[in-house]
C-alpha cells in the first residue's frame, strides 16, 4: 500500500467539511455478511439519524444553523433516493415511492397556489384555477384534483359552461379512486380536442383541461412544460407512465434532453453510482463514509477507484477511502479514538496500517483508566506491539530505561532493545553511573554493555584479575563500534599500567597496541563524541547536555591516541626489561 496515501489518511483534517457532534458520535455498523435485512435495518438507522439532526437544528435560527440545515435537507433527499433505488425501502410502488419522495423535499410547491381562495372564491373564474390543477397533477395529488373538480360542478353559477362542466365531470370519475383511467381518460382527451367551442371563454377552459389530461396521462412534452426541473419531469413521467425501470426510463430520457443538468440525483436515476460518488463529494464525510459503505456491502460498488499521490496511483475500494479519511478526521479534530478505530477497522489491511500509525501519535500520559481501554482495544484486535512499542519510545525518552525494555521486549522489537543498550553506554559516558539491566538474548551492544558493567563492577570490588579477563575477552571482538572503544580502553589502562602485577601479558599489550594503531588510522573526531562527554567532569549537568564542539572532538580524539599509545608502549617496555633481566635465585642465610 502506497505510503503516502496512509500518511495523508494520517493527517486528514477534512477542514472545510463541517461535522456537528450529534452525528460525529453515531457507531458504524459492522456487517457479518451481506444479508439483505442487516443492509436494510442499517439504511433505515442512518437515515433516521440525519431525520433526528435536522429536526434537532430546527430549534435553531441562526443564519448559519439555517445554512446547515438546509444542506443536510439536501442530504437526507439523497439518502431517501438511495433507499428506494439502491435498497428497495419504497413500501408502494416505485412510482409512487418516488413522487413521495419529491414532494416531501419540495413541498413548496404544493402551496405556491392559495388553494382555499381558488375553491371558495371564483374557481374557473381565479386565472390560477388551471395552475393549480396542473401543479396538483405533477405532484400526483389526485384527491386534490378530485376536491376541486367536485366544488365546481356543486357551483351552479358555472352553469352557462355546461360543455366544460360535462369534461371536468368526466376527467373527476377517471381519477377519483386515486389512480388514472387511461383508457377512458384517453377517449376524453380525444373527444376535448375535437369538440368545436364557440366561445373563448369555453376555447381558454379546453386548452387548459387538455394540458391536464396530457399532463395526467403522461404526456412527456406537456409534463416537461409543467414541472420545475428535470427530476420533476422525470419523477412524474415515472409517476403516470407506471414504469417498470426507471433506471431504462431515465437513461432514455437525458439521451434525449441532454441540456438538462448534471446532478446526484440524475446519477442515481441512472444508476451511474459512481458518478453520484463523485459529485457527492461537496457534501459531509460522515454521509459519504456510510453511503459507500452500505452499497459496497451491498454489492452495488463492483470495482475499485483510483487514488492519485506524489508517488503513484492507490487502488482500494470505493468505501474505504471515504471511511478512511473520515475516521482520521475523528481521530485528529475530535479526539474519538473509539469510534475512529471501529470505522478503520472495517477497511481491512489498509485500516489497520491507518491504526498502526495513530496509535504511535496516542499520548499515554492519559489517567490509567484511558490507557487501560487504549491497551484493552489493542489485545482484542492484535495491535499491541504498536502501543508497547509507542511506551517503549516513550520511556526511552524519559531515560527510564528498564521499562522501555519491558516494552520492547513485549513489543518484540529485537533492533529496538539493542538500541537501547547502546543509549544506556551513551548515558553512563555521559554521567558516569551504570543502570544494571538483564535481557535474555544476545545483540552487539548488549553483549558490549554487559561485558563493560562487569569490568566496572570487578574494578569498583578491586578485582582486577577479574576485570582483565573479561578485558581481554571484550577487546578480542571484531565489531567492537569506533564511538564505544575509546571508553573501554581508556577505562582499562588502570590494567596496562599496574603491569608489575600481570593482568596482562605481553602478547595481550601487544593486541592492544595493534587494536589502537589499526583505529587510529580510520578513526575521525566525530567518532569521540561519547569519550568527550566521558572525560569530562561529571559536576555540571549543563555542560553534560552540549553537543561538543569539533575543537573538543578533536583535542579528546588526540587526548585517547597519544595517552593510550604512550601507556601501552612503556608497558610493552617493561614486560622486555623483566624479560631481560637475569634469574638470580634466592638465598637463604
Amino acid at each position: 500500500m502506497n505510503e503516502e496515501y496512509i500518511q495523508n489518511v494520517y493527517e486528514s483534517q477534512l477542514k472545510d467539511a463541517h461535522v456537528p457532534t450529534v452525528r460525529s458520535t453515531v457507531k458504524f455498523a459492522s456487517f457479518a455478511s451481506n444479508l439483505e435485512i442487516e443492509i436494510k435495518e442499517s439504511v433505515k438507522n442512518y437515515g433516521n439519524a440525519l431525520q433526528e439532526y435536522i429536526d434537532l437544528i430546527e430549534q435553531y435560527y441562526y443564519p448559519s444553523e439555517a445554512k446547515e440545515r438546509e444542506t443536510y435537507k439536501q442530504l437526507l433527499y439523497v439518502w431517501r433516493l438511495t433507499e428506494l433505488l439502491q435498497f428497495d425501502l419504497a413500501q408502494q410502488p416505485l412510482s409512487e415511492a418516488l413522487m413521495t419522495w419529491f414532494n416531501e423535499a419540495h413541498r413548496p410547491l404544493y402551496f405556491e397556489y392559495n388553494k382555499q381562495a381558488i375553491i371558495f372564491d371564483g374557481a374557473l373564474d381565479r386565472p390560477d384555477f388551471w395552475k393549480f390543477a396542473i401543479r396538483m397533477a405533477v405532484l400526483g395529488q389526485l384527491s386534490q384534483i378530485a376536491l376541486l373538480f367536485q366544488h365546481v360542478l356543486k357551483n351552479s353559477q358555472f352553469a352557462k359552461l355546461s360543455q366544460i362542466l360535462a369534461y371536468i365531470l368526466e376527467v373527476r370519475n377517471h381519477i377519483q379512486h386515486g389512480h388514472v383511467d387511461r383508457e377512458n381518460m384517453q377517449k376524453t382527451l380525444i373527444s376535448i380536442q375535437k369538440t368545436p367551442f364557440l366561445d373563448q371563454v369555453s376555447r381558454n377552459h379546453a386548452s387548459q383541461m387538455i394540458s391536464l389530461m396530457s399532463v395526467l396521462l403522461g404526456d412527456e412534452k406537456a409534463i416537461l412544460q409543467h414541472t420545475t426541473s428535470d427530476i420533476h419531469a422525470l419523477v412524474c413521467l415515472a409517476y403516470y407512465q407506471r414504469t417498470e425501470s426507471i433506471q431504462a426510463l431515465a437513461q432514455t430520457f437525458y439521451s434525449k434532453h441532454k441540456q438538462c443538468p448534471q446532478s446526484i440525483a440524475r446519477s442515481l436515476l441512472t444508476n451511474d453510482l459512481y458518478t453520484a460518488i463523485e459529485q457527492g463529494i461537496q457534501y459531509d464525510w460522515w454521509f459519504l463514509a456510510h453511503w459507500t459503505d452500505l452499497l459496497h456491502s451491498s454489492n452495488r460498488l463492483d470495482r475499485p477507484i483510483q487514488i492519485q499521490t506524489g508517488t503513484g496511483m492507490v487502488s482500494l475500494p470505493v468505501k474505504n477511502h471515504f471511511i478512511l479519511y473520515y475516521a482520521s478526521f475523528l481521530f485528529n479534530q475530535c479526539g474519538l479514538w473509539k469510534e475512529s478505530f471501529a470505522y478503520l477497522l472495517q477497511c481491512d489491511d489498509i485500516g489497520r496500517s491507518a491504526i498502526a500509525k495513530h496509535l504511535n501519535n496516542i499520548d499515554l500520559t492519559l489517567e490509567d483508566e484511558k490507557i487501560e481501554d487504549i491497551v484493552s482495544f489493542c489485545q482484542d484486535y492484535g495491535f499491541e506491539q504498536s502501543l508497547y512499542q509507542k511506551k517503549a519510545d516513550l520511556c526511552l525518552a524519559q531515560k527510564n530505561y528498564a521499562k522501555s525494555l519491558n516494552y520492547y521486549r513485549l513489543a518484540n522489537q529485537v533492533g529496538s532493545i539493542d538500541q537501547l543498550f547502546y543509549d544506556v553506554i551513551r548515558h553512563f559516558a555521559m554521567t558516569g553511573q551504570w543502570i544494571d539491566l538483564t535481557y535474555e538474548q544476545d545483540g552487539l551492544y548488549y553483549t558490549i554493555y554487559r561485558s563493560m558493567l562487569q569490568i566496572a563492577a570487578s574494578h569498583e570490588a578491586l578485582d582486577f584479575s577479574s576485570a582483565a579477563h573479561l578485558f581481554k575477552q571484550l577487546i578480542k571482538q571484531a565489531n567492537i563500534p569506533s564511538t564505544l572503544l575509546p571508553i573501554i580502553v581508556w577505562d582499562n589502562l588502570t590494567l596496562v599500567d599496574d603491569i608489575n602485577f600481570g593482568y596482562l601479558d605481553k602478547q595481550n599489550l601487544l593486541d592492544l597496541k595493534s587494536l589502537c594503531q589499526s583505529f587510529s588510522k580510520y578513526a575521525v573526531p566525530e567518532d569521540f563524541e561519547l569519550f568527550c562527554y566521558h572525560i569530562q567532569p561529571k559536576t555540571d549537568p549543563y555542560q553534560q547536555q552540549q553537543k561538543p564542539t569539533l575543537d573538543q572532538l578533536i583535542f579528546s580524539m588526540n587526548e585517547f591516541l597519544d595517552t593510550s599509545a604512550v601507556k601501552i608502549s612503556r608497558a610493552i617496555e617493561r614486560t622486555l626489561e623483566n624479560t631481560s633481566k637475569p634469574y638470580l635465585p634466592s638465598i637463604s642465610l
